[in-house]
């Protein structure tokens, strides 16, 4: 099978078909559009901060001053500004909402932001897995290199924390720990960063071997992504129910 032809996959688009198989097909097959809401506009927004916030040449500038207090950011007209455009674009320039956006960029500021000690910081990496039946694209917020080891960080701007289960069966922290395991040679520790917990907004995904790996990622979505059951899947929702 050529990489044209491979399921193109993400994170989301495997926790959509585990939540509700209707919902995939509309959204992946009949292409039915998202309706957007304000907690995922305030992630874009608050993503995009932290980004540009983790550039080598914008420490010295910016850092010290945003780590002071939750509107901080207003003080900085640039920043400010670039926030602003954001936040009217997406319709989330209220009060209540840039609240939340300040106090989010609060709580990533003062939680080991440019991570001390690492000895290489990326942000915002590019990545891709392929398998038998598909391809994976994704991007990794925060990569930090060690002496003996990575550490990758994922921003989180919803109201709730992952539970035992979804924690322990994370398709984001496989998805990352395999990307980087082919890429750099290291099983990553992966972190998630909860910024609407400002008392305790890590969460920690459980490190697996190699094998463990494969076995929860490739062959799962191998299997579950194959041309034959795709065929299968679409067959499910189009064929004509039977008359009386």
């Amino acid at each position: 099978m050529s990489k044209k032809e491979k399921v193109r996959l993400s994170a989301s688009k495997i926790k959509t078909l585990d939540s509700c198989s209707w919902l995939f097909f509309s959204k992946y097959h009949l292409k039915v559009p998202d309706t957007t809401n304000d907690g995922a506009s305030r992630g874009t927004i608050v993503h995009l901060i932290f980004e540009l916030l983790l550039k080598p040449r914008h420490k010295k500038k910016y850092f010290t001053k945003l780590k002071k207090s939750p509107t901080a950011i207003l003080r900085i007209k640039s920043l400010n500004k670039l926030l602003n455009k954001h936040a009217k674009k997406l319709n989330v320039d209220d009060k209540d909402n840039m609240a939340l956006i300040y106090q989010m960029l609060y709580v990533g500021f003062n939680h080991n932001f440019y991570c001390k000690g690492n000895k290489e910081l990326k942000e915002e990496e590019h990545f891709e897995i392929e398998g038998d039946n598909f391809v994976i694209n994704g991007f990794i917020d925060k990569k930090a290199f060690y002496k003996n080891k990575i550490d990758i960080w994922d921003y989180k701007s919803s109201k709730s924390k992952f539970n035992r289960e979804e924690i322990e069966s994370n398709y984001q922290a496989l998805m990352y720990s395999l990307a980087t395991l082919k890429k750099d040679g290291v099983i990553p520790e992966v972190k998630f960063l909860f910024l609407r917990f400002p008392d305790s907004p890590e969460q920690a995904a459980p490190k697996l071997t190699e094998e463990e790996l494969e076995e929860k990622l490739i062959i799962s979505a191998d299997s579950r992504f194959s041309a034959s059951s795709n065929e299968s899947f679409c067959l499910l929702y189009t064929s004509p129910s039977p008359r009386d």
